[in-house]
């Protein structure tokens, strides 16, 4: 299956690691791959690291995400300070460096 954004085409299933140098705009380009695939009825997994969970939510709807397709997304929320793994209403929250955690679930 082709995937095209921005007239850049990707071919899928496939895997993407963005780098660069901090505020090169890399989460952006991200979630506007995201929104484009939701609203064609994907699905994603979004690992946050260091943005709150609601205020990604908000910046995919910026970016023109369907309110209907937020439940096609699972966060996983990190936090490397957390001793457990929880279920929440968007995914997951907790450290998922712990194998020991991970383990459990």
């Amino acid at each position: 299956m082709i995937f095209e954004i921005e007239n850049l085409e990707f071919e899928l299933p496939a895997l993407t690691l963005l780098t660069g140098r901090m505020a090169a705009a890399k989460p952006i380009f991200a979630q506007k791959f995201a929104v484009k695939w939701l609203n064609k009825d994907g699905k994603v997994a979004y690992f946050a690291t260091s943005s709150p969970v609601e205020g990604v939510i908000s910046n995919l709807k910026i970016l023109g995400l369907e309110e209907s397709k937020i439940a096609s997304i699972t966060f996983f929320d990190y936090n490397p300070n957390s001793n457990k793994i929880e279920k929440t209403k968007y995914g997951w929250r907790g450290n998922f460096s712990d194998a020991g955690l991970l383990k459990k679930h």
